[in-house]
């Protein structure tokens, strides 16, 4: 990659938890950057939470609460700084008046009606998005989907989708065994809550099994979910053996682009998920299988087809070409740099 502008050798990262063990967004932001680690002087990490990364000169400097964060930001000198967030406390470069770019992978204003805390939150994100995104010099949507909502507060938004990550080689001697379904992501309402209404209607003498991995956000709806015979909690695992099964089931019902459906499908897992938010834009008939919204009966028909063997796939390679981290790493130079 060609060296960045000499009027901007620092880059300053703005977020919550960074690292690779936490959420599609944090590894997105771990994956690009780690990528354009030497085309910067000095990166500046201000977070309050280090997971596992592979950053060797990055600058920590952790806040406990948001004010913290604010002076830590106004502590540092504009001079040849890039600023760059992905997260709601973004809004802090409008606070302090910084020039910066954002990336947007969360799911409001969609989350509001998802629970009375995610209400009570929204009076916080929303407006706090909406200004994020009205002063942001550029914003990367990381879906088609998400870009429209964007381009209603600002006009310079380009979409640049996120990449996968290929489990490791160990994996490929795995074999398929019969009847094994994995779900990918943090335990919470948004991911799972339809999870629970759909395992309701599976026969209890189900002769396999339904492994979830992810992050217990929600504690309570992991005890509900591990309740059901066939399910297993397998908690987050830094490589998921995604060779092991025969599909991949998402029930989220609001959904920016998770980067799990892409490294299923990498690994030819077909995916049965709710057309919602940007999945359409990577899964399609040669791939996985897209239900309507809430509709429980038929996501459980395509499990069964693909179970019972009734449902091919083809898997294009064409399917994942523009899902790619190097890709990405070097789009996000050329926005930073124009």
């Amino acid at each position: 990659m060609s060296k960045a502008r000499s009027s901007s050798k620092n880059l300053v990262i703005l977020t919550t938890h960074f690292g690779m063990n936490f959420s599609g967004g944090s590894t997105a932001t771990h994956e690009i950057f780690k990528r354009l680690e030497d085309e910067f002087d000095q990166i500046v990490v201000i977070c309050n939470k280090i997971g596992d990364h592979r950053f060797k000169k990055a600058e920590f400097r952790l806040f406990s609460n948001i004010w913290e964060a604010y002076k830590i930001l106004r502590s540092i000198s504009n001079r040849d700084i890039i600023y760059y967030g992905d997260f709601y406390n973004s809004v802090l470069f409008v606070w302090a008046k910084k020039k910066f770019y954002f990336t947007y992978h969360d799911n409001w204003p969609e989350m509001k009606n998802t629970s009375s805390y995610d209400y009570i939150k929204s009076i916080f994100y929303i407006p706090a998005y909406k200004a994020i995104l009205r002063s942001a010099e550029k914003v990367i949507a990381v879906s088609k989907y998400k870009k429209r909502f964007i381009e209603k507060f600002n006009s310079g938004v380009k979409v640049v989708y996120n990449g996968y990550n290929v489990s490791e080689d160990k994996d490929k001697n795995q074999f398929r065994e019969k009847n094994k379904i994995i779900m990918v992501g943090n335990i919470d309402r948004r991911k799972y809550h339809i999870a629970r209404r759909l395992f309701k209607s599976i026969d209890p003498d189900f002769k396999g099994e339904i492994d979830i991995y992810g992050h217990l956000i929600n504690k309570d709806l992991a005890e509900k979910l591990n309740s059901f015979s066939f399910v297993n909690i397998k908690g987050f695992v830094p490589s998921i053996p995604y060779r092991s099964y025969n599909c991949l089931l998402h029930t989220s019902i609001i959904e920016n682009l998770p980067i799990a459906l892409c490294e299923a499908i990498i690994h030819h897992l077909p995916v049965v998920a709710f057309d919602v938010g940007g999945i359409s834009e990577v899964v399609n008939p040669s791939n996985g299988i897209l239900v309507p919204p809430f509709d429980v009966t038929r996501m459980k028909h395509s499990i069964d087809s693909i179970l019972s063997g009734k449902q091919e796939f083809s898997f294009s390679n064409n399917d994942l070409a523009n899902f790619n981290w190097d890709i990405a790493a070097r789009e996000y130079l050329k926005i930073m740099q124009s």
